[in-house]
């Protein structure tokens, strides 16, 4: 890489091009990359974490949220990965994984563009951090939910679980299970729009990645 500085900027050239990046904005991005590696570091030493299970019981046709954008949703399938995975970084490997244990996957598009999803799985879903399995084997685990940071605001995410709500009931499901971080409180506000009340919550400490600390307790209300 050639490169020279000039008027406070810095020139490199890269397969014949040339770009200029601001001091500022290289002193920000290597303060951004230290507290990356930062909370990498801390989260190695001392992480701990709540999960919240959550609940819904669908005893009559669900009422579908509108949504405030001309959308199309579908089933989509495994030939769907790489779409999926460039909407949320969901790993390829996992979205594989998935469609093998027959997850269904609820695609929503905005203009022909995958712009949010949903997931149901009708396996028991585990969570490796909290050593956890969530039991479905009175209905089905929902999730994860993904909506593309272009499109929040619009009513997606209730509109995809609506959707999925209303697809489940038809295959005669009468009750599903989500689960959410306890400090997502944006999730949690959707889950909550959608008739969702919280089931269980588990608390896991790991220090140098080794667990020390997990409860368990069953809880009624947000």
């Amino acid at each position: 890489m050639d490169g020279n500085t000039k008027s406070g900027y810095i020139s490199y050239r890269k397969e014949n091009s040339f770009k200029l990046i601001s001091e500022a904005n290289l002193i920000r991005l290597q303060n951004l990359t230290m507290q990356k590696i930062c909370r990498h570091l801390a989260d190695f030493v001392y992480k701990n974490a709540s999960l919240l299970v959550v609940h819904r019981e669908l005893v009559s046709p669900p009422a579908l949220t509108e949504c405030n954008l001309e959308v199309e949703c579908q089933l989509i399938d495994v030939n769907y990965k790489k779409q999926i995975n460039r909407l949320s970084n969901l790993a390829v490997e996992r979205i594989e994984e998935f469609f093998r244990n027959g997850a269904k996957c609820l695609g929503v598009f905005y203009q022909s563009e995958l712009i949010a999803y949903s997931w149901c799985h009708y396996i028991d879903h585990y969570f490796p951090f909290f050593n956890y399995y969530i039991d479905v084997t009175d209905g089905v685990y929902i999730g994860p939910d993904f909506v593309s940071a272009d499109y929040r605001g619009n009513r997606i995410h209730g509109y995809v679980l609506t959707r999925m709500f209303a697809m489940l009931y038809e295959d005669g499901y009468r009750y599903v299970l989500g689960s959410v971080l306890h400090n997502n409180h944006a999730s949690i506000k959707g889950l909550k729009s959608v008739g969702f009340t919280p089931k269980q919550r588990i608390k896991t400490v790991k220090i140098l990645k080794k667990p020390v600390y997990k409860t368990i307790h069953m809880i009624e209300n947000w």
